[in-house]
């Protein structure tokens, strides 16, 4: 049988995959990924939310209350948060800065989320902005109220992610020397230039500040990426969570997301903490991303909610794929490069294995999607 070069690509992205070992126990709790509603996904539409490109705070918090009361079953917003949140909690919200202004993170949702981690008893000084770099998380500073705290594990985007200064410097007790708790070793993803005898270069390190949460929301951005396909509450988590990711996409040709994301999302120190995905729909960009262009960039209107993140990955690919269709565009597992996008091979199939490894409902089949319209 003659196999294609994306298919000797994937068959041997598959075998580095199964020799992918995690380090680091966390325990699992009734909230660990898929959480309390395995395969419930809300959408909340509301025209309002967008006009003239510009975010509206009151519609937004108003979708943002009602998919919480719709996703938990509770009778009003405060007991929402609470059935997820309580006064005991830490919680990372790792949000998404990396783009054009009206594709990144908004004021709105954050601000939403906060007041609902406020409802629900969490402290003040126990609510963390998060994002892998600092630079990029400064872009959205302004936004945050004063007193949420700020945690980025590096100083700015890097060719050379081996940085290990904010990626978990703990040790193992009894043990002398330097010796990580928590990290991913993928031996047979490398860039060009790393060797496969160099731990700092096999291994992905967990972010100092997921180590010091006890939970963690998800609130990403609906959203195109040349590689992953769509970079969605998975892709949140494993790229903004974890150091040198870059060797996941080595080159346009070659493509290890498809199953180095979920590697690096079943860590017990990851999958256990996610309790809960909000993506922001409010806009959404169809090609060009992850950074994007205005030109690609829609108003769709709507927010998904869900404690189940493959769910609802799933159910904003679809958003995105629809959206491509109409532009006259592949979908994105069948996309290729084209003048925006350079990279041959996309894998939003990163979503689809997530699930194969228990990580939640991706057939649709098995998703419960409903969607809430409220003007």
């Amino acid at each position: 049988m003659k196999y294609t070069r994306r298919q000797v690509f994937q068959r041997l992205a598959a075998a580095a995959a199964a020799s992918a070992t995690s380090r680091g126990a966390y325990p699992a709790t009734i909230y660990s990924m898929p959480g309390l509603y395995p395969g419930r996904v809300i959408g909340v539409k509301h025209a309002d939310s967008s006009i003239a490109g510009a975010y509206q705070t009151l519609p937004i918090q108003t979708m943002m209350q009602r998919g919480m009361m719709e996703l938990t079953g509770a009778p009003n917003h405060g007991m929402a948060w609470s059935k997820l949140f309580s006064r005991n909690d830490v919680v990372g919200i790792k949000v998404n800065p990396n783009g054009i202004s009206s594709i990144v993170s908004s004021k709105a949702a954050i601000d939403g989320i906060t007041q609902g981690l406020l409802l629900a008893g969490v402290a003040p000084g126990n609510i963390v902005i998060c994002d892998r770099n600092r630079v990029q998380l400064n872009g959205i500073a302004s936004l945050l109220p004063k007193w949420v705290r700020q945690a980025a594990a590096s100083w700015d985007w890097s060719d050379d992610q081996t940085e290990i200064a904010g990626y978990n410097p703990n040790h193992e007790p009894g043990v002398s020397g330097y010796n990580p708790r928590y990290y991913v070793d993928c031996p047979g993803y490398l860039l060009p230039w790393q060797s496969p005898s160099n731990p700092s270069h096999t291994r992905s390190y967990v972010a100092n500040f997921v180590t010091q949460v006890t939970k963690i929301i998800s609130l990403s951005v609906l959203k195109d990426h040349q590689t992953a396909g769509v970079t969605l509450g998975l892709k949140n988590l494993c790229q903004g969570c974890m150091n040198n990711v870059n060797r996941a996409h080595p080159a346009t040709n070659t493509n290890y997301l498809q199953w180095y994301v979920p590697t690096v999302v079943s860590q017990p120190i990851i999958r256990n903490k996610v309790v809960l995905s909000i993506i922001d729909g409010i806009h959404g960009l169809w090609n060009a991303g992850p950074h994007g262009l205005q030109d690609f960039v829609w108003d769709h209107h709507t927010m998904y909610f869900g404690t189940d993140v493959v769910a609802a990955d799933r159910i904003a690919w679809k958003a995105i794929d629809a959206q491509r269709l109409l532009a006259g565009l592949p979908s994105e597992e069948s996309s290729g490069a084209d003048p925006y996008d350079a990279w041959t091979i996309r894998q939003p199939q990163h979503i689809t294995q997530a699930g194969l490894m228990g990580l939640g409902k991706f057939r649709d089949e098995d998703i419960g999607y409903r969607l809430v319209t409220l003007a």
